[in-house]
This record gives C-alpha cells, structure tokens and sequence, in this order.
C-alpha cells in the first residue's frame, strides 16, 4: 500500500534538529531519524522563540496558589505572558497538522509529567506535575490530534498506535481538502477496520453517513464523519479489540486454508492474547495470505499495513 502523503508533525526542536536545550545540546533520537523520510517535521522550541538564548540558564513552572508561572529561577524573571503569547499565535496559525511530538517533562513542551514547584523559592519541593505551557496549549486547542513526548514513544505499542493516528489524520486531511463523496466512501472503506479496532459502534455510525451519501452535500458529509472519527480516535485500541478484528479478517480465508493452517493462526492468535506476540507478527501471517489468495479488498485494508510497510519492517527489526 502507498502513503502518497506525508504527515505533518510539529516536533521540539531539541530533538534530533538543533542544538537549542537549556544546555546547548540536542537530543538524538534514533526513531526520529529513521522517520525523517517518512514524515514532514516542523521544528520549534518555544523557547527560543520567546527570547531565551542558547545555552540559558533553565525556567521551571511554579504553583501559586491555582495559577502557574514559568519563570528563571536565577534571573527571577518570569516568562509567563510571553510564553502563553507565543503557544496562542503559533499554534493558532497551523493548518492541517497531523500529530506532535515534543520533549517530555519541559517546562515549556511537556505533556504529562512536567514537575510545578511550590512557589516559595526556598523551598521549592515538586507539588504536582502536568503539562508545560506550550505543551497545555496544544492539549486544548488541538484536542484530537494525537500528541506525544520523546520518552513515551520508546514504547512500541504507543509508537505504533501514534504513527497509525498520524498516517490516518494525513489520509482525512486529504479527504477533507478534496470535498468528494467518492473520496470519502474509499477512505471508509479502507480504513473499516482500523476503525473498527478503535469502536465498533461509533464504526457503524460512519457506515450510515457513508451509506447515504447521495442525500447530502459533500462538505455536509465530510463534517458529519469529521466529528465521529475525532471521537473514535481519542480511543485506544486493546488487546480484545484488535483480536476481533483480526478474527474478522481470519474469516476471509477459511475457505482457503488447510485445518493445520488455521490450528498454526490460531495459535498464533493465543499468544498474541497472552502478551507473549506483538500484533505485528499476526499481520505478517494475514499479510502473506492475502498475497497467496490474491484477497483485492483486504490489500486496501489499512489495518494491515497501518504506516509505510518499509518503517513498518524497519522499525520492528530493532526492538
């Protein structure tokens, strides 16, 4: 299957594109590079952009009261406004953006385990933690696409779930641009069941819009399957979820494999249930016999091939 479009993702520029940390260093990152062919990147360190040099002495968040202040614990200046002006405006100003991928526990990009100090300077003990004021920023004005840090993606089954949303959001954002119905029904139909892993039921309710395309204006349509495929990809497939989908998918060879083969996938399948199986060795197995038994719907299928099948293999050979 060919991604003829490469996602858009805003990264901190500290990872793998310039030297621009606190320290005057960057972060290399192996799973960046390898991507870089595969996705357009936006660097930026908010940072930066507000004015702090490089290298600068560090900011951190601190808590008084309900309300946070970023500010330079050496310098006692506070960053506050100028940093909330930037994350407004740049944000703001993106269009069509499929993902982020920002550096984890920074002050400024942080997403989740971002440390808020009590605010008394002599005693400045982690009270909380969260997201960093850039990183808040894209939390809530860009609820639905999907955003991670660095260290969170070392994980192989958030990398997967995050690279499958990204390729999915840049395949819609192409539909939406396009404003076709045929259009739309081939995405559906390629993607059911990617879809179906995240919600069956919210699944259907995509099947009826598609299903009655006819009645309505494109644009119509398009915004109608714009608000349901943001609510199913807040979700997060488990275990169950994709084994029925691949018993799904078994179903289209049951015709065609022996009792031995069908004992081996099975089996297969089990351990995959189990823990002891990443789902890619499944697709593999489903892969091969869609090329032996030449099945023409399941080679659009999406599901089998959720990213470029090159950073599929590449990306699974190094874990």
């Amino acid at each position: 299957m060919l991604y003829s479009h490469k996602p858009k993702v805003i990264i901190s520029k500290c990872i793998e594109f310039e030297n621009c940390r606190w320290n005057g260093k960057k972060l290399d990152n192996n799973f960046v590079d390898i991507l870089k062919p595969y996705i357009d990147f936006f660097p930026v360190c908010p940072e930066v952009e507000i004015g702090l040099g490089v290298p600068r002495d560090p900011i951190d968040i601190f808590k008084f009261d309900s309300k946070l202040e970023l500010i330079q614990p050496k310098t006692k200046m506070n960053y506050t406004i100028q940093m909330n002006s930037f994350a407004e405006s740049f944000l703001r100003s993106l269009n069509s953006i499929d993902g982020f991928l920002l550096k984890s526990k920074s002050p400024s990009c942080g997403l989740f385990n971002t440390k808020y100090h009590h605010h008394n300077s002599e005693s400045p003990e982690i009270i909380q933690k969260g997201a960093g004021f850039f990183g808040k920023k894209v939390l809530e004005l860009y609820p639905y696409i999907p955003a991670e840090t660095d260290k969170r993606l070392e994980n192989h089954n958030i990398r997967d779930l995050w690279l499958t949303k990204i390729f999915l959001n840049s395949y819609w954002h192409c539909i939406k641009k396009n404003l076709s119905n045929k259009d739309l029904k081939e995405f559906h139909e390629r993607n059911k069941y990617t879809l179906m892993a995240f919600d069956q039921n919210l699944l259907k309710e995509l099947g009826r819009i598609t299903a009655d395309l006819k009645k309505h204006e494109p644009s119509d349509s398009i915004n109608s399957y714009n608000i349901i495929l943001n609510k199913i990809l807040k979700k997060i497939p488990k275990v169950p979820d994709h084994t029925n989908v691949l018993l799904h998918i078994f179903g289209y060879f049951r015709k065609d494999l022996s009792n031995e083969e069908k004992g081996f996938f099975l089996a297969k399948l089990e351990n995959y249930r189990n823990g002891y199986l990443h789902l890619y060795e499944i697709l593999k197995i489903l892969r091969a016999w869609i090329i032996r038994f030449d099945k023409s719907y399941l080679k659009k299928q999406t599901y089998l091939e959720p990213y470029p099948k090159q950073l599929i293999d590449l990306l699974h050979r190094q874990q």
